[in-house]
């Protein structure tokens, strides 16, 4: 992957004119000012945004690159929160909770289960983008309480924090929220200070409906239900049959309108399936082990490359929901 440059971005774009490998600090902003006041500034670090959110200005400008801005600087077990760096990937975060025996995770992820379709997403691009993903029927989004402060070197040169750590507090402007999708045009985050939850045993299962009304008003009703569900995808019966053609898959996909959930117990999954058969849902398929369910998860996560095989030669132009 290379900066300015991504398969999801369609729109034409211009290399940037320069490199900097940021190691940002109180000490170098006012460096940055003085490269703001040439050209514009990109923050890149992961490379995995679909929408071409870093893609290079058209007069040009400088790549900082973040990645380098990789380290976990303290953990806090007992407030559920840890602090890092912004080019610190989500699933080393989680890789290194898990290590250390801490049963937390960060839960803000574009994924439905184990693996993801951009595994080095950043902390620092999730906060920019205003990330989301499958989990945000359960944990909400990166524009939820998920990220509590963030530290930010400002075109001025000034180095803000923009809270403190307690999570009640009613005093002066939420100003963590404007850095939230701001795509890195109002500042460039240095440091951040996540919170976790707690980790549930959850399974994964697919069902297939005659139509898209029909599954809508399944997730609805599940959703009203208040079942311990995590994640709601709904597939169509156009991107079910991409999947059969990608030929990723483990298997030959039903090419219906369908649903993938993420769901936490055996109550939930009864539920879920009454559910569904209520409305239509055949073929309800229940991940019993841990293969398989990622190799359910796997159809889904091909979701990009699944697409752009409707169309030899065509290039993905990803959007979202407004």
């Amino acid at each position: 992957m290379i900066a300015s440059l991504s398969f999801g971005n369609f729109f034409p774009t211009r290399s940037p004119l320069q490199w900097v490998t940021a190691q940002l600090s109180a000490s170098c902003s006012a460096r940055l000012y003085g490269f703001w006041e040439l050209r514009p500034l990109i923050p890149f670090s992961g490379g995995t945004c679909l929408e071409g959110g870093y893609r290079g200005s058209p007069v040009g400008g400088i790549c900082v690159d973040m990645s380098g801005m990789n380290k976990i600087i303290e953990i806090h077990e007992a407030d559920s929160d840890l602090v890092c760096q912004p080019g610190v990937g989500w699933m080393e975060i989680n890789k290194t909770l898990q290590r250390k025996g801490i049963s937390l995770f960060f839960p803000i992820r574009s994924t439905i289960g184990a693996l993801d379709p951009g595994p080095g997403a950043t902390i620092g691009g999730m906060m920019s983008s205003g990330s989301s993903g499958t989990n945000a029927v359960r944990y909400g989004t990166a524009k939820g309480e998920w990220l509590l402060n963030a530290t930010v070197v400002l075109p001025s040169g000034e180095v803000i924090k923009t809270r403190q750590s307690p999570r009640k507090s009613a005093a002066g402007f939420y100003i963590t929220k404007l850095f939230i999708g701001a795509e890195g045009t109002l500042g460039i985050i240095t440091e951040v200070t996540i919170r976790r939850a707690p980790v549930l045993p959850t399974t994964v299962a697919i069902v297939h409906f005659p139509d898209v009304k029909r599954a809508t008003e399944a997730i609805i009703d599940v959703i009203n239900r208040s079942v311990g569900t995590q994640c709601i995808e709904l597939c169509d019966s156009e991107f079910m049959r991409s999947i059969n053609l990608c030929g990723a898959s483990q298997r030959k996909c039903p090419e219906q309108d369908s649903l993938f959930f993420k769901f936490q117990g055996p109550t939930s999954a009864k539920i879920i399936k009454e559910i569904a058969q209520k409305h239509g849902g055949t073929d309800y398929q229940l991940a019993r082990t841990e293969k398989e369910a990622l190799d359910l998860c796997a159809d889904r996560e091909n979701a990009i490359y699944s697409g752009l095989a409707l169309l030899e030669g065509s290039r993905g132009w990803s959007t979202d929901v407004w």
